[in-house]
């Protein structure tokens, strides 16, 4: 029996018998969920400064906070090899969603100010490069050696579609952006092991 039948992957390898594996399959519909929060999240966040501020410095620097902790990734890439992966990706998407979350809460309490979604973002772009070299090492974990080549374009092919979804998405209904992005991180909690 191969190693492909073996992950539950019947027939040869493409990219419908890489979707028949049940941990794969997991894996891919929780980042998919992910993907279109994260691009919910993102315009709502950046909507969000505009009506508060009505500053493009000020959404500028918004975006650069959320993308700026990527120049960490070479640092947070070999830190994460030294743990367990799933304990990372939960708590990383846990700290994530709880920081979200803090955003509605204090734009509730009449308490919002541009310093608290400077510090959200950049906090919540730490949390994804600890997330994302997890989840592409747990792709061989999950997917037979023959299958990670359509393994990956189909994780490629989710992060573009539901990303450009979730900014379209976001667009029509920022407001509810952010609970979108909680609820997706659910996927996680029983996503492979």
């Amino acid at each position: 029996m191969s190693s492909i039948q073996r992950a539950g992957i019947v027939a040869k390898p493409g990219h419908a018998s890489v979707m028949r594996g049940r941990e794969f399959a997991l894996l891919f519909c929780a980042q998919t969920s992910s993907w279109v929060g994260e691009g919910l999240y993102g315009l709502a966040l950046l909507w969000l400064v505009q009506e508060i501020t009505g500053s493009r410095a000020m959404i500028g620097l918004i975006a650069a906070c959320r993308t700026l902790p990527s120049l960490l990734g070479f640092f947070t890439g070999a830190l994460a090899d030294r743990m367990d992966d799933r304990r990372i990706m939960i708590l990383a998407c846990l700290g994530r969603t709880a920081l979200l979350m803090l955003v509605p809460f204090l734009r509730w309490a009449g308490l919002l100010q541009v310093w608290h979604l400077v510090v959200v973002s950049f906090l919540v772009g730490v949390g994804g490069i600890f997330f994302l070299p997890v989840r592409q090492a747990m792709i061989p974990a999950v997917v037979p050696r023959e299958g990670l080549v359509y393994a990956n374009s189909l994780m490629n092919l989710s992060n573009q579609l539901a990303q450009a979804f979730g900014y379209a998405a976001g667009g029509v209904g920022p407001r509810s952006s952010v609970s979108y992005r909680r609820r997706s991180c659910a996927g996680w909690w029983r996503g492979p092991h």
